[in-house]
């Protein structure tokens, strides 16, 4: 994927973070006696709910840098807020 296919929203309210992406790949193969082609076609995103709090009018709250195919999106929350963890227990 180019960084081109890829688009990394952010809700006006900021509570919803959406990443989409399109891929797309053509193969060709020829030789004398035939002639090949492959498409693929793919399409995905996802919407993430972003933590209370953040403070969306500060610079770079919601970061996003794309490098080699891979994406990679940072949110900094804001100091202060602790998560609460509560345990699953497995059957």
């Amino acid at each position: 994927m180019d960084k081109k296919d890829v688009s990394v929203d952010l809700s006006k309210d900021g509570k919803l973070l959406t990443i989409r992406g399109e891929k797309r790949e053509e193969k060709r193969e020829e030789d004398h006696f035939y002639h090949r082609t492959e498409r693929r076609y793919g399409s995905f995103h996802r919407t993430l709910r972003l933590p209370e709090g953040l403070e969306l009018e500060k610079k770079d709250v919601v970061q996003a840098k794309f490098n080699n195919g891979v994406l990679e999106v940072r949110v900094n929350k804001p100091a202060g807020i602790k998560q609460e963890m509560k345990r699953v227990e497995i059957l």
